[in-house]
């Protein structure tokens, strides 16, 4: 987790050298990668299936930085699942343009609160997604995250679709 949080934070830090002329794009005229998003879909952690729906906002423009929030269900084996409400950081890593939309590499750290049938704790995740835009706004994303619930302590593999606006 400390690693991702100094990658969080050392990605958007990188300046522009004094001996360049390029410009510096002002948030006022930059336009976001992605623009809101929101989605939703399955996950799978040990023991078995849960599901998630996030939502994604543009904080930073010109560093491709977004505010993130997750809810997910963490499967508990045979007693309530864990719910988790979390929010944090996105940060696109990566675009590669392709003839239908294109491939975004986002990394994310997000902090929260999880509630189960005998305890409210704190919650941390984790992770990263492929996430494909389409050229129509629809999304489909793959990735990991590791949760920390309490006393689960998890990684899910997640899979979904969403849509920008």
């Amino acid at each position: 987790m400390k690693t991702l949080a100094v990658l969080l934070v050392s990605l958007p830090l990188c300046a522009q050298s004094a001996g360049t002329s390029a410009p510096i794009q002002t948030p006022s005229s930059a336009k976001p990668a992605l623009p809101n998003w929101a989605g939703c879909g399955a996950s799978f952690s040990d023991p078995g299936w849960a599901g998630w729906c996030a939502l994604a906002i543009p904080a930073v423009v010109s560093q491709q930085i977004y505010s993130y929030t997750m809810y997910s269900v963490l499967p508990n084996g045979s007693k309530t699942p864990t719910i988790t409400t979390t929010t944090g950081g996105a940060i696109i890593i990566r675009q590669f343009p392709l003839a239908g939309g294109t491939l975004n590499i986002i990394g994310l750290g997000t902090v929260g609160v999880a509630v189960s049938s005998t305890a409210t704790t704190g919650s941390f995740a984790g992770g990263g997604l492929a996430l494909w835009k389409a050229k129509a706004g629809w999304t489909f994303e793959v990735g990991g995250i590791q949760t920390k619930a309490g006393t689960i302590n998890k990684p899910e593999l997640i899979a979904g679709t969403g849509w920008t606006w």
